[in-house]
């Protein structure tokens, strides 16, 4: 049943109503349902408290691989994701942060900063780990950034509780370059 209503996916367009009935559908139903959709009805509890660490890395960036030698995330050897519907997709909270603190994290098994940005008056601050140590501490400072914002939270195995994801693109060996706004953009900013 469940492959028959995402066959409704791959129509088209002109089929959009659809989705929007279909993600309404797998919210209600017990059978499994899209990243965004378990995620918003269990704000209370974090996502990643009951999944594995493949799930995490799949679905949320997590840790990944950084290579020069296999350059795991060259563009030609990236497949396409499958569709979403664009319900699950607005109801993710991506917002302009302003990098206010950088530690160093030698407690995580790769190389590793601990990033408090400020989302601005209504978010405040919040923190998160990022292998981003391709930037020096100074190059980040007052950085303005964006973030994922209502993933839940997920707690290191050091105990670091990581409040948010901090967006970049992956350079083909998978070093991260962050996302930016234009300078002038407010904190608390929503990207759409």
């Amino acid at each position: 049943m469940l492959g028959a209503k995402l066959q409704i996916l791959q129509i088209g367009e002109q089929k959009s109503k659809h989705l929007i009935q279909l993600s309404s559908h797998l919210r209600r139903s017990t059978h499994r349902v899209p990243f965004f959709a378990h995620a918003r009805r269990h704000r209370s509890a974090s996502y990643f408290s009951d999944t594995s660490t493949a799930t995490r890395s799949s679905t949320m960036g997590g840790q990944h691989n950084i290579s020069e030698d296999e350059l795991p995330y060259d563009p030609a050897k990236l497949e396409r994701k499958k569709d979403i519907g664009i319900a699950e997709f607005f109801s993710v909270d991506i917002r302009v942060g302003v990098i206010v603190g950088v530690q160093d994290f030698p407690e995580m098994r790769k190389p590793s900063y601990k990033i408090e940005v400020d989302f601005g008056p209504i978010i405040g601050k919040l923190n998160t780990s990022a292998q981003i140590t391709n930037y020096s501490k100074d190059e980040l400072l007052l950085r303005t950034v964006i973030g994922t914002i209502n993933l839940g939270k997920k707690k290191l195995p050091t105990g670091f509780i990581s409040e948010f994801l901090i967006m970049g693109a992956l350079e083909p060996s998978g070093k991260v370059r962050l996302l930016e706004a234009p300078s002038g953009t407010l904190p608390g900013s929503a990207v759409a």
